[in-house]
């Protein structure tokens, strides 16, 4: 057959990502700010800047919301306002349009804190500075993170831009574009300052400070003498801080993500041929991403037509029909017979073979019978689909039968975990537990999930499916690590001590299809979530998929650089249920 490989030349994908106004004061009112939007710091509050904040330093007036420092005889007064306990976000775009006062010892800011804060003192909520600007220093905006290290050590990293004339001269917009990676900082639209989130990941199990909500601050403070603003000069006062609008803009952020991995995918030559069950897998993702944004049909359809909508070579191993799945739901979505005539016929072969043989891994067996769990990903889920896809009740029957089979040979009822293949039984990792292989364990658990979203509500065997499926669930639950990801090893995590995410992101999915379709309880929700952290956690600046374990039939060790198009189809599979999810 021949190879034909995914090139960027035929697959590049550009997405631009439309955001939607989530949040916003347009300051179109008079009076009061909207105390439905925002509350008020008072007293002297930090950095022993010398004002008081007080209820009185704000208004809204002509379209704008004013905010005045002064002097009185009782000392310096001006207002800050925040959103905490009022509304909070995490990532998006944050943006203010704004006149700051140039008088020296002003130091205007537009920031955020995390909504942590009155559970974790700072700088372990971390502190996102969006605009801060000082009159001492005319033509300079100052953007910064503030965050706590891997030690809970204090660090800091900003940058400045230079303006031709003082941003005080006119109203200016200044922004912020969040991500769960990095955070980039503008001044009229120019970035100036990128931050990489990953540095401020704390200790194991801890999470990323900037992966969490923030809430917003909007304040006139003071310098004094020997402070970072300078001293105050009381002939500038009174100093007015003017804001025509605040906004917030929110893409999906679960969608976002897996865009970012889908685009590094199909932009990235692939290593292995078109059918090839790695890239096949990934299809499945792009499948599940194509339900959400159609263009993403597009390139699968290239493939099936490249391919003559044709399976790999060795006809009856699991591996070479697991891309029958793609024809199947490209059939259901789009009607044209071509696209699953030749796997409907491969499924008729299987149909009629006698499936007597023994499963032990010898003669070849896997090139007839699904000997190994891996199989119950990549066979039984097309054949099901197949089924719903041309009403032939035969073909989910063979892959039940066929389903059962494997599970009777493979399945510990004592662990609830199923061995690699048969050469796995009796074998034990060092610290002396079975040799249980998570993404071995994964490709059942999605395998289950993908068979009861294509099977009947009344089917025969469905109730022995749910009851597996919660059986698997509990046992995989418990095996979870503190920073939400399981490692290639489930009964021996320490021996391979970094996250492996095909199987993490193939345990998600499951966990949330389950609680999407109420076969699992809500309790999981919190296994799914941590495990879908771990996973956006994973991704590289570039957009690939970090952490999975290269192909192979046992745990084994990952990187932040090792992935593979199977892990990017896990991925897209677990954020496609994670947005109903949340």
């Amino acid at each position: 057959m021949k190879h034909i490989h995914t090139t960027l030349a035929l697959f590049l994908i550009l997405h631009t990502h439309a955001q939607t106004l989530v949040w916003s004061d347009e300051f179109n009112y008079h009076g009061r700010p909207d105390s439905t939007r925002w509350t008020y710091e008072q007293g002297f509050v930090r950095n022993q800047e010398p004002q008081r904040y007080t209820t009185d330093n704000a208004i809204v007036d002509s379209g704008m919301l004013i905010i005045e420092a002064r002097k009185t005889p009782e000392g310096y007064t001006s207002a800050s306002l925040t959103t905490q306990g009022k509304a909070s976000w995490q990532y998006g775009r944050i943006e203010i349009r704004a006149k700051v006062p140039a008088a020296a010892g002003s130091w205007p800011a537009f920031w955020m804190l995390g909504d942590d804060r009155g559970k974790v003192k700072w700088p372990l909520c971390g502190e996102i500075d969006i605009m801060e600007f000082l009159g001492k220093d005319p033509l300079t905006v100052y953007g910064t993170s503030h965050y706590a290290d891997s030690t809970d050590a204090y660090r800091h990293q900003g940058g400045t831009y230079t303006a031709t004339e003082s941003p005080a001269n006119g109203f200016h917009v200044y922004a912020l574009d969040w991500y769960p990676d990095h955070m980039d900082w503008y001044y009229d639209n120019q970035k100036y300052f990128t931050f990489d989130v990953k540095k401020s990941t704390r200790g194991v199990g801890k999470g990323n400070i900037y992966q969490k909500p923030f809430y917003l601050l909007l304040n006139l403070a003071l310098g004094h003498e020997g402070s970072w603003a300078g001293p105050v000069k009381d002939s500038a006062f009174p100093m007015r801080y003017y804001i025509d609008y605040v906004r917030v803009y929110q893409n999906d952020p679960t969608l976002t993500a897996m865009k970012r991995v889908a685009d590094w995918q199909l932009n990235n030559k692939a290593k292995y041929p078109a059918w090839d069950w790695v890239n096949a897998v990934g299809y499945t993702g792009i499948s599940a991403l194509a339900r959400i944004d159609t263009t993403y049909y597009r390139p699968l359809l290239k493939i099936g037509e490249a391919l003559s909508w044709n399976t790999g070579p060795t006809r009856q191993m699991a591996d070479d029909y697991c891309i029958g799945q793609t024809y199947a739901q490209l059939y259901e979505r789009y009607g044209q017979k071509e696209m699953m005539q030749r796997f409907q016929a491969l499924a008729d072969s299987i149909q009629n073979r006698p499936h007597k043989e023994p499963l032990e891994w010898k003669n070849k067996i896997q090139l007839r019978e699904w000997a190994w769990c891996d199989a119950l990903y990549m066979g039984p889920p097309g054949l099901a689909i197949l089924a719903k896809a041309t009403n032939e009740k035969k073909y989910l029957d063979l892959a039940d039968s066929l389903w059962w089979k494997t599970t009777d040979y493979l399945y510990s009822k004592k662990d609830s975990l199923y061995y690699r293949d048969s050469r796995y039984f009796g074998q034990r990792e060092p610290n002396g537990q079975p040799m249980f292989w998570s993404r071995g364990n994964g490709w059942v658990m999605a395998g289950l999930a993908r068979m009861l979203d294509n099977m009947p509500l009344r089917y025969k065997d469905r109730k022995k499916y749910e009851s597996l499926y919660k059986a698997m669930a509990h046992k995989i639950a418990s095996l979870q690590q503190p920073d939400g990801s399981w490692h290639a090893s489930l009964l021996d995590p320490e021996s391979y001590k970094t996250k492996e995410t095909s199987g993490t992101a193939l345990f998600c999915y499951a966990f949330a299809w389950g609680i999407n379709h109420h076969i699992l309880s809500r309790e999981y929700k919190p296994t799914a979530e941590r495990a879908w952290q771990a996973l956006v956690e994973a991704i590289q600046p570039d957009g690939r998929l970090g952490y999975v374990q290269q192909i192979g039939e046992n745990p084994q060790n990952t990187t932040e650089n090792s992935t593979e198009a199977y892990g990017t189809g896990a991925f897209l599979l677990a954020g496609s249920e994670m947005r109903k999810l949340q």
